[in-house]
């Protein structure tokens, strides 16, 4: 997916990615990088954001998982920090619910049934930006 146009059509997308780029900011003052040191890092545990409840990134996304690798520097006084943003969904057909709403009035646990008997697939959307933050 392209990420750029998710964030902009989407205020949660880029409100949990400015919320990511905070926390790491903290992390990387607190790391106490000298003068030229520079260091990487990532997030252990993939966390996971929401799309709004409606509009064509909820059709897409809706719930999806966040993976941030940051590579920090000092110069300085200021802080640079490189940053590989993605977010991930893997659309797994899940056991309950049903998509009436989507033009087609079906459940989610025929199309779970019809995955696992391979008449369907799962899909991957994926989106990775990649930027540079100086504070």
């Amino acid at each position: 997916i392209d990420l750029y146009s998710a964030i902009e059509g989407d205020n949660k997308i880029e409100e949990k990615m400015k919320q990511n780029i905070s926390e790491a900011k903290y992390i990387a003052e607190r790391l106490g990088l000298s003068n030229g040191e520079t260091i990487t890092f990532s997030n252990v545990f993939e966390t996971s954001g929401q799309t709004q409840e409606k509009g064509d990134w909820y059709l897409t996304l809706n719930r999806y998982r966040i993976k941030m690798e940051c590579i920090v520097s000092r110069e300085e006084k200021n802080y640079i920090m490189n940053v590989r943003y993605g977010i991930i969904d893997y659309y797994d057909w899940e056991a309950n619910g049903d998509y009436s709403k989507f033009l087609i009035n079906f459940s989610s646990t025929l199309l779970k049934e019809m995955s696992k008997a391979g008449m369907a697939r799962n899909y991957t959307n994926y989106g990775e930006i990649y930027f540079m933050e100086i504070w």
